[in-house]
């Protein structure tokens, strides 16, 4: 009875690690407000990478406007 229920746990605690995504995936997950990577959220995705803030700059004589991001 008792290697039954060792086998069982073994086997229960094999299955849930398989099933549970890892915590330290690079998976890009698109949640409510942002992105979820590295099991952080950003709110912006701007050339290949991801940042929380965002700012406008005004444009100048010779330049356009443009966003900020850090």
């Amino acid at each position: 009875m008792k290697k039954h229920l060792v086998r069982f746990f073994i086997i229960l605690t094999l299955l849930v690690a398989l099933l549970l995504p890892a915590a330290a995936s690079a998976a890009v997950v698109v949640v409510r407000g942002g992105y979820r990577y590295h099991g952080h959220i950003y709110r912006y995705h701007h050339h290949h990478r991801y940042y929380n803030h965002r700012v406008w700059v005004v444009a100048t004589p010779g330049r356009l406007g443009y966003y900020r991001y850090w």
